[in-house]
């Protein structure tokens, strides 16, 4: 500021602002007493940022350009900051250690000193020769593979520089997640609707952070799916075995590669309105232009990247306009759409998701971002965890347990799997929650659900006029949101009367032929049942087991 000519009045008046400086801590509605800084200044008061600025103003006429300096659209990159966070970039050795002398000069002639141990360089786009070395003040400077910088992970040495980032953010979901539901053994089970708001604001951070530039063009991004996975399964109460698309109906939640791709859209938005001068617009021009020469930048892996979702959004190669307006409201729109329509695929394609499917509508629509379904919302935990088990074919009943091998006997056949009290129909969820009659338990819970459903206001002429014994009956049931309190009673009574009794297992013998009595026989002559094996449901539709 001196050697631009500013004195006088203007640092009396930065000495008054920061001797009457005080400041104050507001939290939930309440604030603290004032208080001044006893040492230094608090970070981002008032005037830190623009002095900070100022304070760097000539750190551009420090460095001299050399001839192997990075370029942006013609535009020389040399150093970043970050407040003090700094890097120093260059295309050869010598080239790096010239700017970090340069550096470390500036910092000398201006009071401040580098930091020798938090001080690190790295190679990208191959690996370092034997004997080079990067010093500052005749010391060494540590060559590392991995480093943290602006909290995010870069790695040298391979083909994806964000594979550590990815691991970093996976474990910080899972440990956020592993806090969270541990708080359940000291208040309960945590209501749907907040579970859903804590998601948000700490996993979800996590599992998006820096997905603007990383990319998911690799298979990384499938970590921070699992992680995404194991958060709504534990809110949703199911287990870790449980198919993936109803959690996403059932929550509201959108998967998180959507997600993330809606957020890199909306980056490319912000990138293609900064203005020219700006370090990212050049950036942004130098990625349009290399992609139209098919060079990997981060225009050209955007575009792979939307093509990567699990239903490909194809953006075509027009990289100009990757970002206008238009381009990112018709390409939000689009992953919208492609995130509905996955997550209906994979219902259709699993069997044992069968009720859920069946209450998408003609649009196929039953997945709406951020609408939670109303069986998710019920007060009382235990019903609402009948109806998550009843949903997402977790329940207790035959046709879901007897899908599964276990040590004792192989996988039965859908068609053999009869109920353990009439022995008579396969033990789905139609037969055991409006057909059977051989459990008196049952048959009086199924009474009263009725009486109280047919008593409420607006019953839907779907429920009205069904005949309560097959799968539109159960589909009206569940879709009457007016009567789902007594829906769900009914589903968990239903529930631990089955898992009170036995259960029954047909002779393998006989298997086949009970099977052709029942009717569930393919035309191949096996039964016809899809077999989870715990698999995700993007896995099932890769290997055709549904």
């Amino acid at each position: 500021m001196y050697r631009q000519g500013a004195a006088g009045k203007i640092f009396d008046w930065l000495r008054m602002l920061y001797c009457r400086m005080q400041y104050v801590v507001r939290t939930e509605g309440a604030v603290s007493a004032a208080f001044k800084a006893l040492v230094g200044l608090l970070t981002g008061d008032s005037a830190s940022p623009v002095l900070w600025i100022i304070f760097f103003a000539d750190l551009d006429a420090a460095i001299t350009p050399r001839a192997d300096d990075m370029k942006l659209a013609g535009r020389v990159i040399s150093h970043l900051e970050q407040a003090d966070d700094v890097g120093l970039m260059s295309r050869k050795m010598p080239g790096l250690q010239g700017k970090t002398d340069q550096f470390f000069g500036w910092c000398r002639r201006n009071g401040m000193t580098m930091s020798v141990k938090k001080t690190k360089w790295m190679v990208f786009g191959g690996a370092a020769r034997r004997g080079e070395g990067l010093v500052v003040n005749r010391e060494d400077i540590g060559l590392v593979k991995d480093y943290k910088y602006v909290g995010a992970w870069y790695m040298s040495g391979t083909g994806e520089i964000y594979r550590k980032h990815y691991r970093e953010k996976e474990l910080a979901a899972k440990a956020v997640t592993g806090v969270m539901f541990t708080l359940e053994k000291h208040i309960g089970r945590l209501d749907v609707a907040y579970a859903i708001h804590l998601y948000h604001a700490q996993v979800e951070p996590h599992l998006t952070y820096g997905c603007e530039l990383t990319l998911d063009t690799g298979s990384h991004v499938e970590a921070l799916e699992k992680a995404q996975h194991s958060w709504l399964r534990r809110a949703l109460g199911l287990s870790r075995r449980s198919s993936t698309a109803p959690l996403f109906v059932l929550s509201g939640i959108t998967p998180i590669r959507f997600t993330r791709a809606k957020i890199m859209i909306r980056y490319l938005g912000y990138l293609q309105n900064l203005d020219a001068g700006t370090l990212a617009a050049a950036a942004r021009q130098d990625s349009q232009q290399r992609a139209k020469l098919h060079q990997d930048t981060h225009h050209l892996r955007a575009r792979m990247a939307l093509a990567a979702l699990p239903i490909g959004v194809d953006v075509g190669d027009d990289y100009e306009k990757m970002g206008d307006a238009d381009w990112v409201e018709k390409t939000l729109a689009q992953v919208d759409e492609a995130a509905q329509a996955w997550v209906a695929e994979c219902l259709r394609a699993n069997k044992s998701t069968a009720v859920l499917g069946r209450m998408m509508d003609d649009k196929g629509d039953v997945f709406r971002r951020g609408r939670t379904l109303p069986a998710m919302l019920l007060l009382n935990v235990d019903y609402r965890l009948a109806m998550s088990s009843l949903l997402a074919s977790e329940h207790p009943l035959a046709v879901n347990v007897l899908r599964r091998p276990d040590h004792s006997r192989p996988r039965v056949p859908r068609g053999a799997r009869l109920c353990r009290f009439c022995r008579l129909k396969v033990e789905d969820e139609v037969h055991a929650l409006l057909v059977c009659t051989a459990c008196p338990g049952v048959t009086t819970s199924r009474r009263r659900m009725w009486e109280e459903v047919m008593r409420k206001k607006d019953v839907s002429p779907a429920l009205r006029d069904c005949n309560r014994v097959d799968d539109a009956s159960l589909t009206a049931l569940l879709t009457f949101d007016a009567g789902l309190g007594a829906t769900a009673r009914h589903v968990y009574t239903v529930f631990e009367e089955f898992r009170g009794a036995e259960m029954y297992v047909a002779p393998e013998d006989s298997w086949n032929r009970i099977a052709a009595e029942t009717g569930h026989i393919d035309e191949d002559g096996t039964a016809d049942d899809a077999v989870d094996e715990g698999l995700d449901d993007a896995e099932f539709l890769h290997t055709g087991l549904a």
